[in-house]
């Protein structure tokens, strides 16, 4: 009785425990919060009429002409967003700076919160104290590497926690306007975000015309801007392609580690890496589709489908980096979970994985000077391992739903 009662309150030493790596990692480190200052940066000089791409490349080169920069070290973060977010920012810059840091600060947490919300409940009944455990730990183990991605305070994870809230009334009561409200709103600030538009076509029937007329909309307003803001959007893209300029900002997909290997070799990396993104894409994609059919004909239920479809369409956004990952945490842990549970021996796969881990962490944190390449090339290994034993727990479970219910193949 004291076990099963000490073990009811695992989340809560869960969330204790990170809190703690958080607020031990950020005292250690000054509390290099990365990206907020860019924001606040940026809505400064919209006010004063100054350009922020055009500010953010120049501070960049200047950094890099100074001779200070030395590999694997954090370079200069350049305002990247496109021009269409320039009055929102202008807005919030009008505020002060107190109130900036309340509403932001604010905001951030109730929507990470929530996001790792919706993620929890694609627990089977028998795996929620497991979920609700290992939940709190994707803000300091992204793609299960130590980093306290939480304290970026980048803007994805707002957008997460719009899109994802969205997406769970969708999921539950069939609702999704807001869900594609949320993506459009998304695309506004990451246009890339238009690839979780595959969600309702993954879940459910006749959906695609409204995918289609978001994922229009979503596009539109992003060529609209060129004709709007014409010398900014070209001034954006100039910051755009000047983020791409080192291999580790390719991120740890697929199409983004191979256009960071081709980098090395040819000057059209971009071209390449585009043709490679776009075949891996439609592979990835094919294989969702495939799930979704059984999905659609019950084989296949929510808790059993959703993860892998979640990992499979992160694995759709050409750039992987580690608040994106924050995403995918937890369904990988569901999925190797599972995987284990469903060998002949878990207690031994369950050491061998932790050591292995374990030994995985200490070489990519050994190696400073190419650890962000040596952990993005290895998170890369792993995303695509999980996803393929996804698959493979899939079929199994297909296989067996159909020996049992024959009549709805």
């Amino acid at each position: 009785m004291k076990t099963r009662s000490f073990i009811k309150y695992l989340p809560y030493f869960a969330w204790v425990l990170t809190l703690a790596l958080i607020i031990g990692w950020g005292v250690r480190h000054h509390w290099p919060i990365s990206d907020y200052p860019v924001y606040t940066k940026a809505a400064q000089q919209v006010n004063a009429g100054i350009d922020p791409y055009l500010a953010g490349v120049a501070a960049r080169d200047a950094f890099f002409k100074s001779g200070a920069y030395r590999p694997g070290q954090w370079i200069p973060i350049i305002y990247f967003y496109p021009p269409i977010t320039l009055p929102a920012l202008k807005l919030f810059g009008s505020l002060p700076a107190v109130s900036q840091s309340i509403i932001y600060t604010g905001v951030y947490c109730l929507l990470i919160l929530l996001t790792i919300w919706v993620l929890v409940q694609l627990a089977e009944p028998g795996e929620r104290l497991f979920l609700a455990t290992i939940a709190p730990f994707s803000l300091v183990l992204p793609g299960w590497f130590f980093f306290p991605v939480c304290l970026t305070a980048n803007m994805a994870f707002v957008l997460y926690g719009l899109m994802f809230g969205a997406f769970w009334l969708g999921w539950k009561r069939d609702q999704w306007l807001w869900f594609y409200l949320a993506v459009i709103l998304a695309s506004c600030v990451k246009m890339p975000s238009l690839v979780y538009l595959a969600f309702p076509l993954l879940c459910r029937r006749r959906k695609w015309l409204p995918v289609s007329i978001a994922a229009a909309c979503g596009v539109g307003l992003f060529l609209v801007q060129k004709a709007i803001w014409p010398e900014l959007f070209r001034h954006y893209m100039l910051a755009l392609n000047h983020v791409f300029a080192f291999a580790q900002e390719f991120g740890a997909g697929p199409a983004g580690r191979f256009s960071a290997a081709m980098q090395a070799y040819t000057s059209h990396y971009t071209e390449w890496g585009t043709v490679f993104y776009l075949l891996t894409a439609m592979v990835f994609f094919g294989v969702l589709l495939y799930f979704a059919h059984f999905y659609k004909k019950n084989l296949l239920t929510d808790e059993q489908w959703f993860p892998v479809m979640l990992l499979g369409v992160q694995l759709l956004y050409p750039r992987l980096l580690e608040y994106d990952q924050f995403l995918v945490t937890i369904p990988m842990a569901l999925i190797v979970f599972r995987l284990v549970r469903a060998t002949a021996h878990p207690r031994a796969w369950t050491a061998g994985l932790i050591c292995l881990w374990i030994g995985l962490s200490i070489w990519i944190h050994s190696t400073p000077s190419i650890m962000r390449t040596t952990r993005m090339n290895t998170e890369c290994a792993i995303l695509l391992g999980v996803f393929a034993g996804g698959c493979v727990l899939l079929l199994r479970r297909v296989r067996s739903a159909k020996a049992s219910a024959p009549a709805l193949v």
